[in-house]
């Protein structure tokens, strides 16, 4: 077993804090009621069997959901095997439970391994029951894991695999149904196999920090900017962690696509359209808001970013934690195509601010140099880092993390078989981190979430509420000026 890398022990020091408990993705599956009949509700005997016999069957493709932590609470936390996994003590079962609470719900629980005898990552599924005729069974199926073991993309990797095994027993024909429970239930423990983790995220990317990147870093921590609104200063809430609330923005395939066209058209991005519009958002509600009449100078962006790329060994399938970040600022004081907020409600959108956008992220991401992840070689003690950020202003307004589009694939069986009808890209609150966390994954050929989590006391239900709404209303491709039609979306 190897040792943890850095970014490893920064994201196990958030974790022992209860600063900050997991990244999920959430997929919906249509199951032909034929081949599994709807079960009546309270029963969860037949769901419980087939969910474990496919955990049984992926936990050995995936070696990170086969260790655990020991020492969690030192400068020095190590990985160690689990001899056995009780399924029971990972996976729960719910019916017709909205997904905003099924994932609220997971994400305010704590996944740090309960001193090495648990491991770091669960599963939620909850059955959906559906009026009137219908010719399928719905599970929302989701997988939550410690930022140690994985990122949004290790969520779709394991998602992935889910479906590939669900459709394996389909396609022959053993599915574990209702008339299999009692003759041949599936055996809840797993004695999963040792396997090699893949390498930490500094021992397969080399990450350089050059004299001007520490130049830059001390110049950001000594004179940050100035009127950039960041919410109320971090509070801790115990090693328990603080309650996670979400709320949900889909958007359905022809609105979707009326976007991305428009953002081809623009010479931009989907990501940096994203980040631009929010701000605009965030800054009105701040501004205009009901009963508010507080004048912001600016709001910075966190922008999300994966650094796979610099690390060709690694495939879409594998679950590593190969991250970082950059700020993104807006300012009314800028000038137009340079990080400019707009002065009042009816100016056009600017598109030269999303391409601004997407040339600084281009830019970052060209490069392995002077990214986050480099500079905690120069925290002495992680722990002692985190807790210093109690009490303190938090380093950014909003954070956009972006899955992109999703391949899940078509129904493997030729009658009948599963499809991956959804997808949600959540992340659990942040302690120290901004006040609203934005969460975005694309389902290939099919809808776009929006996932946007905050910490419970930090935001004010109405104004998440208007914020949205507000979102909704911004991302139509007549709102920022192109021409696709109006396509009315529900909003969850």
């Amino acid at each position: 077993m190897r040792d943890t890398g850095l970014l490893e022990r920064y994201y196990i020091g958030r974790s022992a804090l209860g600063f900050y408990n997991s990244v999920g993705v959430t997929a919906s599956y249509a199951i032909p009621s034929s081949l599994f009949p709807s079960p009546s509700r309270g029963d969860f005997s037949a769901i419980k069997n087939l969910v474990f016999h496919i955990l049984t069957d992926i936990i050995p493709l995936h070696p990170p959901l086969s260790i655990t932590l020991g020492n969690i609470d030192t400068k020095t936390p190590h990985y160690k095997y689990l001899e056995t996994i009780d399924l029971t003590d990972v996976v729960t079962f719910t019916q017709d439970q909205h997904p905003e609470t099924q994932i609220a719900s997971t994400h305010s629980q704590p996944l740090r391994g309960a001193d090495g005898s648990l491991p770091l990552w669960c599963v939620s599924v909850n059955t959906v029951h559906t009026s009137g005729s219908t010719d399928t069974v719905r599970l929302d199926v989701g997988f939550f894991l410690n930022h140690c073991l994985g990122d949004g993309f290790s969520g779709a990797a394991f998602h992935h695999s889910f479906l590939s095994a669900l459709n394996k027993f389909l396609d022959q024909g053993n599915i574990p149904c209702e008339a299999s429970v009692v003759a041949s239930p599936c055996n809840a423990v797993v004695r999963p196999p040792r396997q090699a983790l893949l390498p930490d995220f500094e021992t397969a990317v080399p990450l350089p920090i050059t004299l001007g990147g520490l130049l830059r870093l001390g110049y950001d921590t000594f004179f940050p900017e100035k009127g950039i609104w960041t919410g109320v200063p971090v509070q801790s809430f115990g090693t328990q962690g603080a309650v996670t609330r979400v709320a949900v923005l889909r958007l359905g395939k022809e609105r979707v696509d009326g976007l991305v066209s428009l953002c081809r058209q623009e010479k931009t991005s989907v990501t940096a359209l994203l980040t631009c519009v929010i701000a605009i958002v965030l800054a009105r509600e701040l501004e205009e808001g009901k009963g508010r009449t507080e004048r912001i100078q600016g709001l910075t962006a966190v922008i999300a970013l994966s650094m796979r790329r610099f690390a060709p060994a690694i495939t879409p399938r594998d679950m590593v934690a190969y991250t970082s970040g950059m700020d993104c600022t807006f300012r009314h004081d800028a000038k137009p195509g340079k990080g400019r907020l707009p002065s009042c409600a009816g100016e056009p959108f600017d598109w030269d601010e999303a391409r601004r956008v997407k040339a600084e992220l281009d830019a970052k991401t060209s490069s392995n140099q002077n990214h986050l992840p480099a500079f905690l070689r120069l925290v002495p003690d992680l722990k002692a880092y985190l807790l210093a950020k109690v009490g303190k202003p938090r380093g950014g307004s909003f954070e956009v993390s972006n899955l992109g589009v999703v391949d899940m694939g078509d129904a493997m069986v030729e009658t009948g078989g599963v499809k991956c009808e959804g997808l949600l890209f959540s992340q659990a609150a942040n302690v120290t981190g901004v006040p609203y966390v934005f969460s975005l994954a694309t389902l290939k050929g099919g809808s776009m979430s929006i996932v946007l989590s905050w910490q419970d006391g930090m935001l004010e239900e109405d104004v998440v509420g208007r914020v949205m709404m507000e979102l909704d209303a911004w991302l139509r491709a007549e709102r920022l000026g192109g021409t696709a039609e109006d396509h009315e979306e529900g909003r969850s």
